[in-house]
């Protein structure tokens, strides 16, 4: 589940009522949120807010750099086939379903 969404950014079901609680226990340290589950791609970045954010996660501004990967079924394997006959599934947001990727090198990252 993310920590933070635009896409559902005024439902406490799909955000993390706890997340106040971490961005403590983390402190100044660098961070980089990965999450998925809502069938979305979503890259938001430090200081990015959204209404409903703090009152749903108890942070307002992104307080660190968050990216939601979508998921391999995208929009629950919706949509018309292609010649393999497998549904192409864009996501809620219109990202095509599969998979994100991510270049690291040490606590770097490039995305790809």
């Amino acid at each position: 589940m993310p920590f933070q969404t635009f896409t559902d950014n005024t439902a406490a079901k799909h955000q993390a009522d706890n997340l106040d609680t971490l961005v403590t226990i983390l402190g100044n340290r660098p961070v980089l949120g990965l999450s998925g589950h809502t069938h979305t791609t979503e890259n938001i970045l430090t200081g990015e807010y959204y209404e409903g954010w703090e009152q749903n996660t108890g942070v307002g501004p992104a307080p660190f750099h968050q990216i939601i990967t979508g998921s391999l079924s995208g929009s629950w394997w919706s949509g018309s086939l292609n010649d393999d006959l497998v549904p192409g599934a864009n996501q809620r947001i219109g990202s095509p379903r599969g998979y994100y990727i991510l270049n690291f090198d040490e606590s770097n990252y490039v995305e790809s």
